[in-house]
């Protein structure tokens, strides 16, 4: 929690996380489905390696205040030879 100059407080959050891990019946011991939330602030989850395309890392998101977080979730499904992520 920050107060700020203007005497408001906002929530605040370095990108703090839930996952939920399941590995069905005959997958491998690395092939799993999980579910990632971020449901503060998803800002250091990129969703490639540009600042300007990333989730809420750049001013393509005008409706945010600075203090904002932007929450966001993460779908991954990994197999032996292959995954699929989706965000």
């Amino acid at each position: 929690m920050l107060e700020l100059s203007n005497g408001t407080l906002a929530l605040a959050d370095n990108s703090s996380y839930v996952r939920l891990n399941w590995r069905p019946g005959g997958w491998g011991e690395n092939e799993n489905i999980s579910f990632t939330g971020f449901p503060v602030s998803a800002d250091r989850f990129r969703l490639g390696y540009a600042y300007r395309i990333s989730w809420g890392g750049s001013s393509a998101f005008t409706t945010r205040a600075a203090a904002d977080g932007v929450p966001g979730a993460k779908l991954l499904i990994q197999r032996d030879r292959w995954y699929a992520s989706s965000a």
